[in-house]
């Protein structure tokens, strides 16, 4: 996937790959809806670790444009912490 591709609900979006004490492991982040890709972070390609050392700021992965995108399918910040609250 690169800049300007075209990306289903829950078609691939970005493959990242970490290396933790030997152990390779690969993370799929698929798309939650239809979108455009707008940019990559190539930094986090190459480096997947500033995801957990820098999430808000350097960690970022992909921008995304959304097209039918429809609001009710998803949950609103009170209804995501609610949803938190009952987890056990």
């Amino acid at each position: 996937m690169g800049s300007g591709d075209e990306v289903g609900a829950e078609d691939l979006l970005i493959t990242l790959t970490t290396s933790f004490e030997g152990e390779i492991e690969t993370l799929l982040i698929n798309s939650p809806f239809p979108c455009k890709i707008s940019e990559l972070n190539g930094e986090v390609e190459d480096n997947p670790d500033l995801l957990n050392d820098d999430a808000y700021g350097d960690g970022w992965c992909v921008i995304v444009q959304p097209h039918e995108f429809d609001e009710d399918q998803y949950l609103d910040q009170k209804e995501y912490i609610e949803m938190l609250n009952e987890l056990p």
